[in-house]
């Protein structure tokens, strides 16, 4: 249970943002219907300009995929958005994670 240990003591880390539960609760999200996916943003130039154009990788059943165009990145951007509005705020989900890691911890 090492994994669920590490997760309980970062989430006190500064800077660290804890907000990994929706509820069943809170009802239907984007999330639902896109799946896993991660919007990877690259480090800018020193002009300020991008390096890279974001980019959404998204788990496939058949393989991964990346996105690139502006209209896609936007959607994914969205789905991330609802989901952090259904999402329960930091001290709900820290709580949460202290009860579940000290169930197993008990074991």
């Amino acid at each position: 249970m090492q994994g669920i240990s590490l997760t309980r003591s970062n989430t006190t880390w500064p800077g660290l943002s804890c907000r990994q539960d929706v509820p069943f609760a809170a009802g239907f999200h984007l999330g639902v219907l896109s799946g896993a996916f991660g919007v990877l943003r690259f480090p800018r130039n020193r002009d300020g300009s991008e390096s890279e154009p974001p980019t959404v990788y998204a788990d496939g059943f058949t393989g991964d995929l990346y996105l690139d165009k502006p209209a896609e990145v936007a959607r994914y951007n969205a789905a991330f958005a609802d989901i952090c509005t259904k999402a329960s705020d930091e001290q709900a989900s820290r709580r949460l994670i202290s009860e579940v890691s000290g169930s197993y911890e008990k074991q």
